[in-house]
């Protein structure tokens, strides 16, 4: 019993294999490489850390707050071009985790 269930099985995928090919032009795009000519590798993100947490602010989506690993906090408000620190001037660690206040935005915990 348990072999020709089996066999069934193996029948059936079979079949949905056949019915979806996997030729290349289906799985992925050919880009030419005039098209990425024009790209550059930029730095994205505070300069120097690595980021613990991210937070963002409920319904502006060019604000953010980033945590660092090294310690501080750092705000972009166009949408992550550029970073400014906010919590320089205290003696912090690592920042594990950030959220922005739903009742004041201008309140990050």
């Amino acid at each position: 019993m348990a072999v020709s269930r089996m066999t069934a099985l193996v029948a059936a995928l079979i079949v949905v294999g056949s019915l979806f090919p996997s030729t290349p032009a289906l799985l992925a795009q050919e880009v030419a490489h005039q098209q990425l000519s024009g790209l550059r590798f930029r730095h994205i993100g505070p300069v120097g850390n690595r980021l613990a947490s991210v937070a963002g602010v409920p319904g502006d989506r060019n604000t953010y707050y980033a945590g660092a690993a090294s310690g501080g906090i750092w705000r972009t408000e166009d949408a992550g071009l550029n970073w400014e620190p906010v919590f320089d001037d205290q003696p912090v660690h690592s920042i594990g985790a950030l959220a922005v206040a739903p009742s004041d935005h201008a309140i990050v915990w």
